[in-house]
């Protein structure tokens, strides 16, 4: 069934997708000591895995998260061209500071670092650094998110999220 996630931003993360078909989550990685995953849904009825520190610990600040949904589409390209444009109408304000191609266990994907302010709370600033995976047909999309001027300090914990990131499929290779 052909969904599409109108912008929904929950604890400080920002879901979008557009016009693409959701899929079950299914995948493994290796999350920061002392997080908790939490499987939910966006206001789409969309499926989403979102990682976070545990209430209390005070090792983070409050915001830090990664969170995972998974789309059928083909290309990548296209389809993270349409979730960042969606997200540039969405946001009060936009600024976008990198993009690049990589590849995650194989896979193609890219990335693209942002910084958001939403119409909500126009003080707040969000820095995101999101991932689209390509697999098989699928697009895994993993939004790393920190309270602006903070990806830098989480680096080493999102990185080895990535770089552990595998799908079902993955594990057939």
């Amino acid at each position: 069934m052909i969904r599409s996630i109108l912008c929904t931003i929950a604890a400080g993360v920002l879901f979008l997708s557009c016009h693409f078909k959701q899929e079950s989550i299914h995948f493994v990685a290796d999350t920061p000591s002392g997080w908790l995953r939490t499987d939910t849904v966006t206001s789409d009825g969309d499926k989403k895995v979102v990682f976070k520190p545990a209430p209390g610990d005070t090792t983070y600040n409050s915001g830090e998260r990664i969170a995972v949904l998974a789309y059928k589409a083909k290309n990548v390209d296209e389809y993270m061209s349409s979730v960042y444009a969606e997200v540039r109408k969405q946001t009060s304000f936009y600024h976008e500071e990198r993009r690049a191609k990589t590849t995650v266990n194989g896979n193609e994907a890219r990335w693209i670092d942002v910084r958001l302010g939403f119409h909500s709370d126009p003080d707040v600033i969000v820095e995101q650094k999101t991932y689209f995976i390509a697999d098989r047909g699928m697009i895994f999309m993993i939004i790393c998110s920190t309270p602006d001027h903070g990806i830098a300090l989480m680096k080493d914990k999102f990185s080895a999220f990535i770089n552990s990131f595998k799908t079902e499929a993955d594990k057939e290779k």
